[in-house]
């Protein structure tokens, strides 16, 4: 049997997925944080843009975990409800509100709309993905965010399959790194 390298089949599917998606509506750029279930936290994973988020930094915003313990938090909301949150136009007024990690991923990407979506694995949030334009705003109604996030789910499941794989993974190399007698 042979096991296929799920990151580049993710790394495939964001992409067709992206191309699909900017015909719905004009996104310059996505990021994907998942779930640290045993640390309880959103932890920024990978991101894709087309170069206009400027002071986007991947080890900066790799450096931000959220603890799903804040309740002000989008995402963290978009989380635990399993439900996108859309912000159109973001406002200065708006933004003196965001809690403090919103304000930090912010001041990375000073995008004119965002929209954040639960990724979701058989009914449970596993991560979120948010969209932004940093250039100008876009403009989504109820179905069009019913038609993203059926997109969405070819996202989760990649993203579900890039996990097991990386646990069958840890798994084989802990079996392979045994003394030899050693038993399970």
């Amino acid at each position: 049997m042979q096991i296929v390298n799920s990151t580049l089949n993710l790394d495939t599917i964001i992409k067709q997925v992206m191309v699909v998606l900017q015909q719905i509506f004009e996104f310059n750029g996505l990021a994907i944080s998942l779930l640290d279930e045993p640390r309880q936290n959103l932890v920024f994973q990978s991101s894709y843009h087309d170069g206009s988020w400027s002071g986007f930094n991947d080890v900066h915003w790799k450096s931000i975990v959220i603890p799903v313990t804040a309740d002000d938090n989008f995402y963290v909301k978009t989380l635990k409800y399993n439900d996108p949150n859309y912000i159109s136009p973001v406002t200065p007024e708006l933004i003196e509100r965001f809690e403090e990690h919103d304000r930090q991923l912010y001041a990375l990407v000073p995008a004119k709309s965002i929209l954040m979506c639960p990724l979701s694995f058989q009914g449970e949030a596993i991560g979120v993905i948010v969209f932004g334009n940093s250039k100008k705003t876009f403009e989504l109604v109820d179905s069009d965010i019913v038609k993203i996030q059926m997109y969405l789910n070819q996202i989760s499941n990649a993203v579900h399959n890039a996990q097991q794989y990386d646990a069958l993974k840890t798994t084989k190399l802990q079996q392979d790194v045994r003394l030899p007698g050693e038993h399970t």
